[in-house]
């Protein structure tokens, strides 16, 4: 289940459902419950994005108009507001 929803950017119950639909009855048995294996696959999902930003949170979510754009976002800022410019 790890590997799909790291694969694909998909919920953590379809991933669930995708591996599930191929499992033996006595294996869907033993799993934890759903809500459990959901909060499991999320937490996978955050190390695995974490890693690839570099093991950097993601920034908080500004309060205002009037805040930093983080490095790492500068140069994707830049080129949306190319675009808009140039399409808008």
């Amino acid at each position: 289940m790890k590997n799909k929803i790291t694969d694909l950017t998909v919920a953590p119950s379809s991933s669930q459902a995708a591996v599930m639909s191929e499992l033996p009855d006595d294996t869907l048995m033993a799993l934890p419950k759903r809500a459990t294996v959901s909060k499991a696959l999320r937490r996978h999902r955050q190390k695995v994005t974490a890693a690839a930003n570099g093991d950097k949170p993601l920034p908080a979510i500004p309060k205002d108009l009037l805040f930093d754009i983080p490095e790492s976002f500068a140069l994707t800022s830049l080129f949306s507001i190319q675009v808009r410019v140039t399409t808008g």
